[in-house]
C-alpha cells in the first residue's frame, strides 16, 4: 500500500511516534507531509523530525500557519504529491479545514485515491459559507470516517456523512516513556512528601472544572497537596479562591514543563483528576493526559464531560460535572483506599496496553487501509 498521511500536528516530533508505528509494521509504504513551520499559541515550532529510515518526510511552507482550519499547502506542491498515485490519502484535519478540502478536491481531479479524514469535532454546530460547501464536499468525497469519540462519528453523521466509520484517538501513549517509576527527589523538591497529592497538568482555564478541583481539595481532610502543571489565564481567579478558602499551602503551581519531564510529574501524583466542564461550544474530546496518567499507574478521576468516560471506561473512577462533592467523594475514595488504588492503577495500566499504545492504534489503523482497498 501506498499512503500519504497529511497531519499538521506531526511537525511535532513526538506526534511523530504513531507514524513510526505505522511503518514498523511494514505493511504500507507512507509519506508524511507536515508544514516545515507551524505557530502554536505561545511558540512558533519548526519541523523538529524531517526524515527517518522506514518513511518519507516531506516538509513544506504553507500558507496561514497556525490556522488550523484555514491553512493549505501550495496547489503545485498538492499536484506533484498526487500524481505519484497513492492509493490512500490519510487527511489527519478536520472535514471543515481548507487544507482538507484542497487535498479532497485535487485528489477527485488528479489521483481519485481512497480518502480518509480524521475529526475530534463532538459538538454539532452548523458551518457559514463558503465553509460549509467545503466540509459538505469533502464528507461527499470520503471513502472512511475516523473519529476520535464516540460523539464525532454521530456528528458527521448528522452533517451527511454515510460511510463507514472508527472510533480512533489520534494518538497514543508511549507505555514504556509513560511508566510507574520513583520519583522520590522530585516529590521532595516540590515539598509533597508524605502527602498524598492531587495531580492535575494542563491549561488553567475555567472549562477545566478547576473551581471544582480547587474547592475539592480544600475540603478534604488530612495530609494532601494538590501539585498543578499548567499555566493559563484562570490562574489568578484560582489563586484568589485557594486564599479565601485558607488552605495556600495544600496547592503548588508548577509552569508548563517540558514534555520529557511530563512522566516524571506524573509519577509523584497518587492521583490525576480531570474535572472538565461542557460549555456551549466545547467538551472534552478526549483528555490526553488521562493516558499518560493510566499507563503511568496513576490512577484517574474525570467528569463526565465528552469522552473522558469513554477514555477512562473501568479503570478509574467518574463523577457528574461540576459535582464539587462527588469530586471530593471519589478522591477521598483513592486518597483511603489502598486496594481501590492499586486496583486502579493496574486497570489503567492494562487499559493503554489494550487500547491506546501506538502499536494499537497503529494496527486498528492499518486494518481500515486494508478495509478501504478490499
Amino acid at each position: 500500500m501506498k499512503i500519504l498521511i497529511v497531519s499538521h500536528s506531526c511537525t511535532v516530533k513526538e506526534n511523530q511516534k504513531k507514524i513510526e508505528a505505522l511503518a514498523a509494521l511494514k505493511d504500507a509504504q507512507i509519506t508524511l507531509l507536515i508544514p516545515s513551520e507551524w505557530k502554536e499559541p505561545l511558540r512558533e515550532i519548526r519541523a523538529e523530525k524531517t526524515s527517518d529510515d522506514n518513511y518519507r518526510i516531506i516538509t513544506s511552507k504553507v500558507f496561514f500557519k497556525g490556522h488550523t482550519c484555514g491553512f493549505v499547502y501550495p496547489p503545485g506542491l498538492v499536484r506533484r504529491l498526487l500524481k505519484e498515485k497513492f492509493d490512500i490519502i490519510h487527511l489527519e484535519e478536520e472535514p471543515q479545514s481548507a487544507v482538507a478540502f484542497q487535498f479532497v478536491l485535487l485528489n477527485n481531479q488528479i489521483s481519485k485515491s481512497k480518502v480518509v479524514i480524521f475529526t475530534w469535532e463532538n459538538i454539532f454546530a452548523e458551518r457559514r459559507f463558503p465553509r460549509s460547501l467545503m466540509e459538505s464536499y469533502v464528507l461527499k468525497s470520503l471513502d472512511w470516517l475516523i473519529a476520535g469519540n464516540n460523539d464525532g462519528r454521530s456528528v458527521m453523521g448528522r452533517k451527511g456523512y454515510r460511510g463507514p466509520a472508527d472510533v480512533i484517538p489520534l494518538m497514543g501513549v508511549d507505555t514504556e516513556f509513560f511508566k510507574s517509576r520513583e520519583e522520590n527527589r522530585l516529590k521532595e523538591s516540590l515539598g509533597l512528601a508524605g502527602s498524598f497529592v492531587v495531580g492535575y497538568i494542563g491549561r488553567l482555564v475555567p472549562e477545566k472544572g478547576l473551581t471544582c478541583l480547587v474547592d475539592a481539595v480544600a475540603g478534604l481532610r488530612g495530609a494532601v497537596k494538590c501539585l498543578l502543571v499548567g499555566r493559563g489565564p484562570f490562574k489568578e481567579e484560582m489563586l484568589k479562591r485557594i486564599r479565601e478558602a485558607g488552605k495556600t499551602e495544600r496547592f503548588v503551581f508548577i509552569d508548563t514543563v517540558l514534555h520529557h519531564e511530563v512522566p516524571q510529574y506524573l509519577n509523584v501524583m497518587d492521583c490525576l483528576v480531570l474535572p472538565s466542564l461542557t460549555t456551549q461550544v466545547w467538551k472534552e474530546q478526549f483528555g490526553h493526559v488521562l493516558i499518560e496518567a493510566m499507563s503511568s499507574g496513576v490512577p484517574v478521576v474525570g467528569s463526565d464531560s465528552g469522552a473522558i468516560p469513554e477514555v477512562i471506561g473501568d479503570a478509574g473512577l467518574v463523577v457528574r460535572e461540576g459535582d464539587t462533592k462527588g469530586l471530593m467523594e471519589s478522591i477521598r475514595k483513592v486518597m483511603e483506599d489502598d486496594g481501590l488504588r492499586s486496583g486502579l492503577s493496574k486497570k489503567g495500566r492494562k487499559r493503554v496496553l489494550d487500547n491506546f499504545s501506538h502499536e494499537k492504534i497503529a494496527e486498528r489503523t492499518v486494518s481500515i487501509w486494508k478495509s478501504m482497498l478490499k
